[in-house]
């Protein structure tokens, strides 16, 4: 069986073997799926971190003497990855402290801070803001060219997407391998918050992708009119803003004169 993560497909009989599906732009447009599956051997360990068991995940990591690099899920995915999965930040610290890797990468290239952003865990988001920094790159890149906050805006965390913003600083106008932004994907999904959000975080409304695509033409192809109008309208005033900011430029200048 393939699964697709971004636009990679992982054969889960063979899982070092990645695969690129090159023709996933046309045919399912870039939308993400992820296997979801443990390995059988780690199913329980991985339900107890899941529920957050912190004393009863510890057992148990002790009973089936894990390794901090071992992989839990046919993706890769290492216990800080599986610990940022679930949002479960004190278990997460604890597995940290005893050499987990928080740097590390999964199949698909996947640190453990595009996992959290993928699923909206802004508290693990947080943490490693604020105790990993030095360390952690806020725009690091995954397969496909997507950062955590590409992966927060696509999937619609628009809290996580702030904080990524706000707090870590990230790069708002990040492209994709298809020269997209967050705006466009928002634009094709016809997310209307998010594309708020991206305008109101200042994400550039007029870059083109690979086709020569911007935001707007997106939203206006796939019949998502609330959304064209929102860019249209944010369009407008800046355009005004920038026609009085020249204004008003002009007048200082003759006013020197």
């Amino acid at each position: 069986m393939n699964v697709a993560r971004g636009s990679v497909l992982i054969n889960e009989d063979m899982p070092h073997q990645e695969v690129q599906n090159r023709d996933i732009f046309e045919s399912t447009d870039y939308k993400a799926f992820f296997d979801n599956s443990v390995k059988e051997e780690f199913e329980e360990f991985v339900y107890l971190i899941s529920r957050g068991k912190y004393e009863e995940v510890l057992q148990e990591a002790e009973n089936i003497e894990l390794k901090m690099d071992q992989e839990l899920r046919p993706t890769g995915d290492n216990i800080v990855h599986v610990c940022a999965e679930y949002g479960q930040v004190r278990l997460l610290q604890h597995f940290i402290q005893k050499g987990g890797n928080y740097l590390s990468r999964n199949y698909a290239e996947e640190q453990p801070m595009h996992v959290a952003a993928r699923e909206g865990k802004v508290d693990v988001i947080k943490y490693f803001l604020e105790f990993h920094r030095d360390k952690i790159e806020v725009d690091c890149k995954m397969m496909d060219n997507w950062t955590p906050f590409f992966y927060a805006a696509v999937n619609g965390y628009l809290l996580t997407v702030d904080v990524l913003a706000k707090e870590g600083k990230c790069n708002v106008n990040h492209l994709d391998k298809f020269n997209r932004t967050a705006l466009h994907w928002a634009a094709r999904y016809n997310n209307v918050a998010m594309v708020r959000k991206l305008l109101d975080l200042g994400v550039t409304y007029d870059l083109k992708d690979v086709e020569g695509l911007t935001a707007f033409d997106l939203a206006k192809q796939n019949s998502s009119y609330e959304v064209a109008q929102m860019i249209s309208q944010h369009m407008q005033k800046y355009s005004k803003d920038k026609d009085k900011k020249v204004t008003r430029d002009n007048y200082k200048e003759k006013e020197k004169d």
